[in-house]
């Protein structure tokens, strides 16, 4: 099997950089899925049919010119709209009056809220190995960090009610998913860290998922989902057997990034579907188009350029 690192120190125990394979996975089959599950939550909110049953830089611009004229806004609008955006953040969600009349008023895009916590936790991986904690012997600070960010989460409910009143608690309450957002990250980059001495057999996988799927399922999520379910996902990347999703591209982002705005002009023509779920399959056969040529023109020629990341000592 293909390993993390060859060059690692072999336990007679499977870890985790000895048993994952990473030719052969399901992360592009994990990542289609929980594409999918956005765009069946979003057929619901978007298309109007109340509450969704699951509860759950790059295309501000050309998103910004190509739906402006589509409803009466002016270009002004749709540059200001693309010139607020620009920096990933999204400051304003929608272009004059566009889709002002529909069940998710005035949003073009409600996909792009997600591309600035991204960045942050990118340049935070970026700025992790600057420091040095993805070495030995400073693998506890990045471990501690992530308890943190997971114990901040977990604790978020008790401080929105404590400081519910005061004028900044918008600013609490995003500042808490941040914090979960990275404790989710961090925990990613901490199985990266230790993936030389964490089990990685049989059971260890199989224990994770199940023990994942019962804390979902009695709503412990906030207790200890940041720090578990990273390793659950892997865990079923390297069991599930749908290995070859990604033979002719890996959609799932372009999927995820350009549905929304696919959702608004179907109602704005007016030919959205009589159910969510026909809804939610009319969505996905509009953009899989569009996420071909993301991938094809933009995300595989852009990891194409990447160089190598320099080769990192052994850990202990």
């Amino acid at each position: 099997m293909t390993t993390l690192r060859p060059d690692l120190p072999v336990s007679a125990a499977p870890t985790l950089a000895t048993a994952l394979d990473l030719r052969r996975n399901a992360f592009a089959f994990l990542r289609l899925a929980l594409a999918l599950l956005v765009v069946a939550g979003h057929a619901w909110e978007v298309g109007g049919f109340g509450r969704d049953p699951l509860h759950a830089f790059a295309g501000v611009v050309p998103l910004a010119l190509a739906l402006a004229p589509a409803a009466s806004a002016s270009l002004a609008e749709a540059l200001a709209y693309a010139a607020r955006n620009a920096a990933v953040r999204m400051l304003q969600p929608g272009i004059g009056t566009l889709f002002s009349t529909h069940p998710a008023v005035g949003v073009v895009n409600g996909s792009l809220w997600s591309l600035f916590p991204e960045l942050l936790c990118y340049a935070g991986l970026g700025l992790f190995g600057t420091l040095g904690l993805l070495r030995t012997g400073r693998r506890l600070i990045l471990l501690g960090l992530a308890v943190s960010a997971a114990v901040l989460f977990a604790c978020s409910p008790w401080l929105l009610d404590r400081c519910a009143g005061f004028p900044w608690v918008s600013k609490l309450w995003y500042l808490l998913q941040l914090a979960a957002l990275f404790a989710f990250f961090t925990a990613g980059a901490c199985l990266w860290a230790f993936r030389a001495v964490l089990p990685f057999g049989p059971w260890s996988r199989r224990g994770a998922i199940v023990t994942a799927a019962l804390m979902l399922a009695v709503g412990a999520y906030p207790f200890a989902g940041p720090l578990l379910l990273p390793f659950a996902v892997v865990a079923l990347a390297a069991s599930l057997p749908w290995t070859t999703c990604d033979r002719f591209g890996d959609f799932s982002y372009g999927l995820y990034l350009y549905h929304y705005p696919v959702q608004q002009l179907l109602l704005a023509g007016q030919v959205r579907a009589p159910s969510p779920w026909l809804f939610f399959a009319q969505t996905v056969a509009a953009t899989a188009p569009l996420a071909w040529l993301s991938w094809h023109c933009v995300e595989h020629p852009a990891i194409r350029l990447r160089r190598p990341a320099p080769a990192l000592p052994p850990p202990a």
